[in-house]
């Protein structure tokens, strides 16, 4: 059965920090693309609190309307701005959406907090994963 807090609008709530997902060094990634601005209030919140070294990103390319919804570039090399998905290698972000939830029916959005010792979604709200 799926692990994430129900909601009417298919997001992920669990809150990091909670005796769930404690903080804890290399425990996290970060799912954004350069293109929103909720995924970049996250960002720069990465940023000014100094977890790059804690909190790896991979970042979606920016044109997703047609093929499968937002793509990972092949390369890191293929489009300026966007990475290959550092953790699984995913082609796409619904994948990930899906390695969390194979029952999955909602919205695929950034940013997107994974966990991977628990290997599923922490949290897509952008508000929740900046505290």
């Amino acid at each position: 059965m799926p692990d994430h807090p129900p909601t009417n609008d298919g997001s992920w709530r669990h809150q990091l920090g909670s005796p769930d997902f404690p903080p804890e060094p290399d425990r996290y990634h970060l799912y954004v693309g350069l293109f929103c601005p909720f995924a970049h209030r996250v960002l720069l919140t990465r940023e000014l609190k100094g977890l790059q070294r804690f909190l790896p990103v991979s970042i979606v390319k920016p044109y997703p309307k047609e093929g499968g919804g937002w793509r990972f570039p092949a390369t890191d090399e293929e489009y300026p701005g966007s990475t290959v998905d550092h953790l699984f290698q995913s082609q796409f972000l619904h994948d990930l959406y899906f390695r969390s939830d194979s029952t999955y029916q909602g919205k695929y959005s950034v940013p997107l907090l994974w966990d991977k010792k628990t290997n599923q979604i922490v949290n897509n709200e952008s508000e929740d994963i900046m505290r």
